[in-house]
């Protein structure tokens, strides 16, 4: 939805409907012969949910310059739960306790949590032409900044511990925090079909400078013990440039 008024100033917003996919989101390994690692086992993985986000951008005009200022704001925030339950002889093994450390071997039950949000910002300026009457181009180039929050949490239990104690509950906890700060280039093309409608296709890369903050922890409460945290790596930080493509392809209609 966009509203402009006569001195060249628009205000837009849009409301976003996505699912992200990533790697690394590995949780237990699901053995379905014995109580030890084997080859009949397979991977479980956690992942993310469709969730809405939304998008806000505020433009200006430049008269006479057929070129426009603006700054777009996107925000988004979903989560994702999975869980799974074995019975003996079956067994989970999970892919990331500390290896004879926690003094776990196997459980029953697991359920992982992943949870991420995303601020984007970009200020910046574009230019429009049109080559010909169906078909407007606009290349721009932006400052962008960038902030992703995610954590990865799950939970073990059922399964023998030390001394032949049952282990309540084996939880891990995992947070990967960035900020990125770059710059942004693009072009977004528009296809006029008639009537109102167009098909839209846009592209854009941006290199951004990134801030990774990491922490890591395992705490397992065994049965008639307190918690014992085993792992506590909590300032894990390091800075890497990260390369983003962004890819758009749809319909547009405008009254």
């Amino acid at each position: 939805y966009q509203l402009q008024n006569a001195n060249g100033v628009t205000i837009s917003a849009s409301a976003l409907y996505w699912k992200p996919y990533e790697e690394g989101l590995d949780f237990v390994i699901k053995n379905k012969g014995a109580t030890t690692v084997n080859n009949d086992g397979t991977v479980e993985r956690a992942g993310f949910d469709w969730n809405w986000g939304s998008r806000v951008d505020l433009g200006y005009e430049i008269p006479n310059k057929r070129m426009d200022l603006d700054l777009c704001w996107t925000w988004y925030k979903t989560h994702g739960s999975v869980s799974d339950t074995v019975a003996s002889p079956n067994a989970l093994f999970s892919v990331w306790s500390i290896p004879n450390g926690s003094g776990t071997q196997w459980d029953y039950i697991a359920k992982a949590d992943t949870h991420l949000q995303l601020n984007n910002l970009d200020l910046g300026i574009s230019g429009t032409f049109a080559p010909r009457r169906f078909l407007e181009i606009n290349p721009s180039i932006h400052l962008s900044a960038l902030w992703i929050h995610q954590k990865f949490d799950y939970n073990l239990s059922g399964g023998p511990g030390i001394l032949g104690l049952t282990v309540i509950d084996d939880k891990i906890e995992m947070k990967n925090n960035f900020f990125g700060i770059g710059p942004k280039a693009g072009i977004d093309t528009l296809w006029n079909l008639g009537w109102g409608f167009g098909i839209v296709g846009n592209f854009n890369i941006s290199i951004l400078y990134g801030y990774f903050s990491t922490s890591q922890s395992e705490t397992v409460v065994f049965r008639g013990t307190a918690p014992n945290t085993y792992l506590d790596l909590s300032r894990n930080f390091y800075h890497n440039p990260r390369v983003n493509f962004d890819l758009t392809l749809g319909m547009r209609w405008d009254k």
